[in-house]
């Protein structure tokens, strides 16, 4: 095995872990890159009357990733990316202020055996972005993150393994899970972490009334522990409605269940063809070439004396950028935009502002099955390109409009089209 090479498509399998939300883990489908960049911040520490550095004193690390992915048509990681149930079919961007998730990624060699897991924890979304680059191009999404932590599992350590457990009424106060019983029957035992003595559960949430709490990794302090000799973790206080979820790490994957299970059932991916594009409710623009929404967050996570984790997390600044690319035939666009709409002179500097810009998706390109959609509010323009022309080429033109505001949607009445 130790001969054997990685390939990304067989043997790296991607799943996102939700933190606030009481959903515990779901593929990442259609992903076409995930690409992580770890910088590790130490502090080189000199004094006067000595050559060279006293020491280097680690300080904290940077850890982003950029993922993407096809579209195809399915809202399910912008839920888990906001922290919300599958119940949700409507988002908007406050909803990524505050939420936070683990991207881990099992990994197994060309002959199929499993090497580890790479698992990136407590990411926050920066930002994202839909382009579709042409009308028979696929439409991609690309997201960025941002964190702090990181963690490769391999040998014993090799999977990462979580479970939730809901409180009902005849489990509150002391409440024992044993690991190889009952709802835990196929759940293999948790291994030692190497590097903490005597812990075994990496890490445990418990969302109460709505709100997360962080206990840890299994400390009596935090509300439970775990016992080797009965491979029992016991949750001090349980109480009715409670839902906890813990990860560890195993030597072996949950019996009869696989790490990452291919998705089947959705569309493989989405066509410009099959995207229809608005300027207002009722305004559909024609002859576009291609279309991007960008969306930036300006994170504003804070961490505090005394703890090295992010004890806050939110965001200062939205920004939600729309490009706009066509052939030029007619001043359609830039009439909407424009305070004297259907005036044959449109003064640049006389447009409005408050538009909607939508993105609706269909499952193909005769526009009957509707998928999901985008919709910025809003928007104002803050760059045009009414011609550019070039030798041997058609003038094309080109529209940018900016706000702050996007819903993601699979219900199309919230886009306010038919």
């Amino acid at each position: 095995m130790a001969d054997k090479l990685i390939h990304s498509q067989s043997g790296f399998k991607p799943k996102i872990m939700p933190r606030e939300s009481t959903v515990l883990e779901s593929n990442i489908d259609r992903a076409q890159n995930l690409d992580p960049d770890v910088t590790l911040n130490y502090q080189e520490v000199e004094e006067l009357g000595r050559e060279g550095l006293v020491s280097t004193v680690h300080m904290d690390n940077t850890v982003s990733c950029r993922l993407t992915q096809f579209e195809y048509g399915n809202i399910d990681l912008f839920r888990r990316l906001g922290n919300k149930s599958v119940a949700v079919d409507t988002l908007t961007l406050a909803d990524f202020e505050g939420s936070a998730f683990d991207i881990a990624a099992y990994v197994q060699d060309t002959d199929g055996d499993a090497y580890g897991t790479v698992w990136y924890e407590e990411q926050r979304l920066a930002g994202f972005s839909i382009n579709i680059p042409s009308p028979t191009d696929v439409i991609e999404r690309s997201f960025d993150f941002a964190g702090e932590k990181g963690k490769l599992l391999k040998g014993d350590n090799k999977y990462l393994v979580a479970f939730t457990v809901t409180v009902g009424s005849d489990d509150a106060g002391s409440l024992d899970l044993v690991f190889g019983a009952g709802d835990l029957t196929n759940y293999p035992n948790p291994v030692l972490d190497p590097k903490n003595a005597g812990v075994y559960i990496l890490k445990g949430y418990r969302i109460r009334a709505g709100v997360t709490t962080d206990l840890g990794n299994n400390l009596a302090g935090n509300g439970y522990t775990y016992t080797v000799a009965t491979t029992t973790l016991n949750i001090a206080d349980a109480q009715d409605g409670d839902v906890y979820k813990f990860y560890y790490s195993a030597s072996a994957y949950i019996t009869g269940s696989t790490a990452w299970t291919a998705n089947d059932s959705d569309l493989p991916c989405i066509l410009g063809h099959s995207a229809r594009v608005y300027l207002g409710t009722a305004n559909r623009l024609y002859r576009l070439q291609d279309c991007n929404i960008d969306v930036r967050l300006t994170r504003a996570d804070y961490k505090e004396i005394g703890n090295k984790n992010v004890v806050q997390r939110g965001v200062d600044d939205k920004e939600v950028s729309v490009t706009l690319g066509r052939i030029l035939q007619d001043y359609t666009i830039e009439d909407l935009m424009s305070t004297g709409a259907d005036d044959d002179i449109i003064d640049l500097e006389d447009l409005g502002n408050g538009f909607t810009l939508i993105v609706a998706l269909y499952s193909d390109e005769t526009h009957t099955t509707f998928k999901m959609g985008y919709k910025a509010t809003g928007l104002y323009p803050s760059n045009l390109k009414p011609s550019t022309a070039a030798v041997g080429a058609m003038v094309n033109a080109g529209d940018t409009l900016t706000g702050k505001a996007l819903t993601i949607t699979s219900d199309l009445s919230e886009l306010g089209i038919s």
